[in-house]
């Protein structure tokens, strides 16, 4: 079902969507990495929250009356495969009681890459983690042959970043039973099993053995990929500890366990979470990944919206950064207006004075939003 969804007939020549596959592989390349990177926490570049005003102003413009606004597509990002989320996805499973989906996940793993890479003190060539996107997670455990995924591939030999260097490797898990992550250690070869529903009293063996079946095929997946397209990795596939550490005391539901699995993707540093799991903190951090991937865009991902952008830029006065025509503007959005030829967007910038761009290449609807690109 999901693959009928995603391999459409109007797909864009070159377009990677869900589930492609490829016979060929990569050519094999050599790990250059001489040692890992370090954590972010010791660093001190993790990106700031933002302020509490724009949160509670953004929580109360999304839960009123917008459905006009909400219908449209307002994420589009077309790397390591094309990924388009409707508003509307993102206001049930944020702010209410639908589960996460493997789409909307992926949004929030691809804007916090780019949180990391942009605040990254010294060099954004070196990351200190991977983490996996959905689409590796849904192959493996069906059982397919991952390493001819298109999408996967992209991932591991198309990263912006050494790979190579990253210490950690993260997976995003969605289970029946409900979300978790993986993680690998590279360095000392040990697989950690982050549950969110851990404190749960019934049926914890059986969620212990339902996790080391998927932890058993993600792991050869992982591995046939590391091998396939890198030479002489760190480390071989064997001798693998598995690890089970109780990472919060709170009762989640699986309807929870989705955001709760990448607030543990995002603190976990190895050892321990850096910002606890609980039922307070997961609701905070859900306000804050909401402003996070509407207002720090950064090129690459189109940010669609409509009267939200003149809510964030002239009622808080957020800076914004995007791509247009091919160069990089930081300034603030102007309200648009509508002409015979369609719709206008302004920008003033502190590279240039006011610009004007109508529906082109660069600025075009899409649905009832509008695509900046």
């Amino acid at each position: 079902m999901v693959r009928c969804m995603y391999e459409t007939d109007d797909a864009v020549d070159g377009e990677v969507r869900f589930g492609v596959t490829v016979p060929e592989v990569p050519k094999r390349r050599y790990v250059t990495s001489a040692s890992f990177c370090n954590d972010p926490w010791g660093q001190g570049y993790l990106p700031q929250p933002p302020p509490i005003p724009l949160m509670s102003k953004f929580y109360s413009w999304l839960s009123g009356d917008n459905g006009f606004y909400l219908n449209g597509f307002w994420f589009v990002d077309p790397y390591p495969r094309m990924l388009e989320v409707n508003a509307v996805c993102v206001q049930q499973q944020f702010l209410g009681v639908k589960a996460l989906d493997h789409e909307v996940a992926t949004l929030v793993l691809r804007r916090f890459y780019q949180m990391d890479a942009a605040t990254a003190p010294v060099n954004k060539f070196m990351m200190w983690r991977e983490v996996l996107e959905p689409d590796f997670m849904i192959h493996a455990l069906a059982g397919g042959k991952v390493v001819h995924v298109k999408s996967v591939q992209n991932q591991f030999v198309g990263a912006r970043h050494d790979i190579t260097a990253c210490r950690m490797f993260f997976a995003l898990v969605m289970l029946d039973q409900g979300c978790s992550a993986y993680m690998w250690d590279m360095l000392r070869k040990d697989i950690h099993v982050l549950d969110p529903m851990c404190a749960q009293v019934a049926g914890g063996h059986q969620r212990r053995m339902m996790h080391e079946e998927a932890v058993s095929q993600m792991h050869n997946a992982l591995f046939s990929c590391l091998t396939e397209f890198f030479a002489k990795w760190h480390c071989t596939s064997d001798r693998w500890k598995q690890r089970f550490p109780r990472i919060t005391e709170d009762i989640f539901t699986r309807e929870e366990s989705g955001l709760c699995a990448i607030h543990v993707i995002r603190q976990y540093d190895g050892v321990k979470l850096k910002w606890p799991l609980n039922k307070g903190e997961v609701q905070s951090f859900a306000h804050m990944i909401m402003v996070f991937k509407t207002t720090h865009n950064l090129p690459g991902t189109r940010v669609c919206g409509s009267s939200l952008d003149d809510l964030l830029v002239h009622d808080v006065g957020v800076v914004t950064m995007v791509a247009l025509e091919g160069q990089n503007f930081i300034g603030h959005l102007l309200p648009k207006v509508t002409t015979g030829t369609g719709m206008v967007w302004r920008w003033r910038t502190r590279q240039s004075p006011t610009i004007t761009c109508q529906t082109t290449a660069a600025v075009h609807l899409r649905g009832n939003a509008m695509c900046i690109s």
